[in-house]
């Protein structure tokens, strides 16, 4: 992310109220357009709950899963609100928004477990969206980041590829997408591993 973002990538960003510091999200990434957050709840649950009952397992990754979406709206509330941020050392983290900033919601996870109800989970991901005021919600695992990353070379890509990708979850209703860029495309492409399920936007 170092790559794409340069020195706007920021490991635990804080907020304070009164002289205590709390944790804002795992990682905050910002470029003139747009503002990401990240959250890897999932990554925790998956490396310490390891067990060979996938319905426990899944269960786990669902819990976790519908925590990081109120910690990540409440992260959301605060930036918008113009919120104070600190990096790891106390400093001040300055970035400017407006009504064009997009916002891109990240719940990172470690794989996306294929007995997990995705089509519920893409209902989700559309309904805390916000599409008027450029805020969307997105559901990847490790190895989708890795192939975005490796892909692009300016925020501005990241931030296409993320809405083309959040497009075909809406469209689809399935959150198991992987990204490809066909030969001679200059958009990036996104296709369904496995079935398809309609989905509709609130």
């Amino acid at each position: 992310l170092e790559a794409v973002f340069r020195n706007n990538v920021f490991r635990s960003p804080m907020v304070r109220k009164g002289s205590i510091f709390r944790e804002l999200t795992d990682f905050l990434m910002f470029s003139d357009t747009q503002v990401c957050l990240v959250e890897a709840k999932a990554l925790a649950v998956l490396n310490s709950k390891k067990t060979n009952v996938t319905s426990k397992r899944v269960s786990a990754i669902d819990k976790d899963i519908k925590k990081a979406f109120r910690q990540l709206k409440g992260a959301l509330r605060v930036l918008r609100s113009d919120g104070i941020i600190f990096d790891e050392l106390g400093n001040t983290i300055d970035f400017t928004q407006d009504s064009s900033t997009i916002f891109h919601v990240i719940i990172l996870l470690s794989e996306i477990n294929p007995f997990l109800d995705r089509a519920e989970l893409a209902r989700e991901l559309v309904s805390h969206s916000d599409v008027v005021n450029r805020i969307f919600f997105h559901i990847l695992d490790l190895e989708e980041l890795v192939q975005l990353v490796a892909n692009i070379q300016t925020p501005e890509m990241f931030s296409t590829n993320l809405l083309v990708r959040w497009r075909t979850v809406w469209e689809n209703g399935d959150i198991l997408v992987r990204y490809r860029r066909p030969p001679q495309r200059s958009t990036p492409l996104y296709l369904l591993r496995e079935h398809r399920v309609s989905v509709q936007p609130k």
